[in-house]
């Protein structure tokens, strides 16, 4: 099984019954108090958009409640259920990008996905902020 980590805080009850069906299901986790780690959380929640717990770390994706699942039994399904992709990974470039970007965050607007918005801008400014070390070939 995948590695999974769990950030949630004492006070969450979602998170205690989170915690309690994935424990039932014999899928083990490692819990992390989000007080504990203020840094990594606050760049999660600038990630997903969403300072929401619990939020799942599961292969390498985020799962946040209310957008990747709806309740508890729908996050064990989802994590049994898990398949490797088929599809490949292409590099995402500069010119890419911004070639989509315009495209991506009217979309994103008309959809209500702020989220991914944000995510697609944070992206961009990353890209233009580091374009004098990104070569461009002709």
């Amino acid at each position: 099984m995948n590695k999974i980590t769990i950030y949630t805080n004492e006070t969450c009850p979602y998170c205690k019954q989170i915690k309690e069906e994935l424990t039932k299901n014999n899928i083990e986790f490692e819990n992390v108090l989000t007080g504990d780690q203020p840094a990594n959380w606050q760049a999660i929640v600038e990630l997903t958009g969403m300072p929401t717990v619990p939020t799942l770390n599961f292969n390498g994706n985020y799962l946040v409640p209310g957008r990747d699942f709806g309740n508890a039994s729908n996050l064990v399904n989802l994590i049994q259920n898990y398949k490797e992709s088929n599809f490949t990974v292409q590099e995402i470039t500069r010119e890419g990008l911004s070639s989509i970007a315009e495209c991506i965050c009217e979309l994103t607007d008309a959809e209500g996905l702020d989220a991914h918005k944000r995510a697609v801008t944070i992206r961009l400014e990353a890209e233009i902020d580091n374009s004098s070390t990104i070569s461009t070939e002709s």
